[in-house]
C-alpha cells in the first residue's frame, strides 16, 4: 500500500463503535444471559464502553425507554454477554446492545427477544395483607383475590391460600395442573 491508500482506508473507517446481539442463553424461569459482540472499536481507540438495555418492551434506540440496563464494561472487540435476574416466568423480554467510544455511540442494528422459561414449580401466595406484587412469590407481595394468584400460576405451580375468608364475586377457575391449597387447612381458610 502506498501512503496514500493507508490514509484513505484510515479515513474511510468509521469512528464509531459496531455492535450486534447474539442469541440469549442460559434462559431459566426468572433468568438469562444476554450476549452481543463488540465487532470494531473504531480507529481512535481499542476499546469502547458496551452496555445491553433489556426490558418487557422494546425500547428501539432511545434509552430513556429502555426499563433496564447493564454496563458490561470497556471492552476489545470479541463477544460479551450479562446476567439479568428477577424475570417473571413465561415472558418475553427483548434486549439490544449499546457501545460507545470518544467518537460517539451506536445501537446494535436491532432488537432481540427471548422468552423466559415456563414457572413449573413455583408456588404463588394470596393473603388479604399482601400487597399485590406479581408474580405473588411470597406472603409480603401476596395477591388479595385468589383468580390473580392462579392467573400468574402455570401447569406445576402451587397456590397457597393465607388463613382468612374471602368473598368470592366471580367464579373461580383452577386450570389443569395447578394446586390451589389453604396454608392453614380448610379450618382457617374460608371462602365465601
Amino acid at each position: 500500500h502506498s501512503i496514500i491508500e493507508s490514509v484513505r482506508m484510515f479515513c474511510l473507517k468509521s469512528p464509531f463503535p459496531e455492535v450486534a446481539n447474539r442469541d440469549a442463553i442460559n434462559i431459566t424461569t426468572n433468568s438469562a444471559d444476554l450476549r452481543g459482540d463488540l465487532q470494531a472499536t473504531g480507529p481512535l481507540t481499542n476499546t469502547a464502553d458496551v452496555a445491553i438495555y433489556w426490558g418487557m418492551f422494546d425500547g428501539g434506540t432511545n434509552a430513556w425507554v429502555w426499563e433496564h440496563t447493564n454496563y458490561v464494561g470497556r471492552l476489545n472487540p470479541g463477544p460479551f454477554q450479562t446476567n439479568t435476574t428477577s424475570l417473571l416466568p413465561t415472558t418475553t423480554y427483548y434486549y439490544r446492545s449499546f457501545a460507545s467510544n470518544v467518537s460517539g455511540a451506536v445501537w446494535a442494528p436491532s432488537t432481540t427477544n427471548f422468552m423466559t422459561a415456563g414457572g413449573g414449580g413455583v408456588t404463588h401466595y394470596v393473603s388479604l395483607s399482601g400487597s399485590s406484587i406479581p408474580p405473588y412469590t411470597n406472603l409480603a407481595t401476596a395477591a388479595t383475590e385468589i383468580q390473580q394468584a392462579l392467573g400468574a400460576a402455570l401447569n406445576g405451580d402451587t397456590v397457597l391460600v393465607d388463613a382468612g375468608t374471602y368473598f368470592i364475586t366471580n367464579q373461580v377457575v383452577v386450570s389443569g395442573g395447578i394446586t390451589l391449597a389453604g396454608i392453614g387447612g380448610a379450618g382457617v381458610t374460608t371462602l365465601d
